[in-house]
């Protein structure tokens, strides 16, 4: 799939899955080289479309991954359910050189063992916990908060992912169009909000 995209275009290539046994993950930034993974920073329990995902990540586990995209030149995209997933990440940047500046996409109202809450209160504390000044930060949220959430981490020099695999309702009961009409409206609280169409990063997630 990757040599494909790359054959037909000029594209940042993002690969997901992050809950992959660690060796796996490792095979395929190897054979397949994204350019951009998703990094887990603790375990992973969430339920998608009525389908519980669950696996289990030690620090020493992360320490490894983090070797392996410093290795193989993959960026990481640091995934953050929780206060302790930026601890443990603390813990990686002691021990493994990373490039910088850090990417970071934080996680609310999905649903499963490592659920938190969207929030303000819980998105404020997330940013106040980001490990350094410059990192760059994304939210998805998976709940019908997903409006007001996006335009507080827009106002705060955040970063948005939007897309139906993330949240299929546009309004209560309305599903979404398509993965385009979620980007138009994070354009528009971007534009309303007087953020620099060059500093504001839409990016849109699985495609369903």
């Amino acid at each position: 799939m990757i040599s494909g995209i790359r054959d037909a275009c000029d594209i940042i290539i993002h690969a997901g899955t992050a809950a992959m046994q660690i060796e796996d993950r490792i095979e395929m930034f190897e054979t397949c080289k994204p350019d951009v993974a998703s990094f887990l920073l603790g375990h992973h329990g969430i339920v998608v479309r009525g389908h519980e995902h669950a696996s289990l990540r030690t620090r020493a586990d992360g320490v490894k991954l983090a070797q392996a995209h410093a290795r193989t030149g993959v960026r990481p995209d640091f995934e953050a359910f929780h206060a302790g997933n930026l601890r443990n990440l603390e813990h990686i940047l002691k021990e493994v050189a990373l490039p910088r500046p850090l990417t970071l996409t934080y996680f609310f109202g999905w649903e499963g063992g490592e659920y938190s809450p969207p929030t303000v209160e819980e998105l404020l504390h997330r940013v106040a916990l980001t490990p350094e000044r410059d990192a760059q930060w994304s939210i998805t949220v998976a709940g019908a908060e997903q409006t007001i959430m996006h335009a507080l981490a827009i106002a705060r020099g955040g970063h948005v992912r939007a897309g139906l695999g993330d949240y299929p309702f546009y309004n209560e009961g309305v599903h979404w169009r398509d993965n385009a009409q979620f980007a138009e409206r994070a354009k528009r609280l971007a534009d309303e909000l007087n953020r620099d169409r060059k500093s504001t990063r839409l990016n849109s997630s699985h495609v369903s």
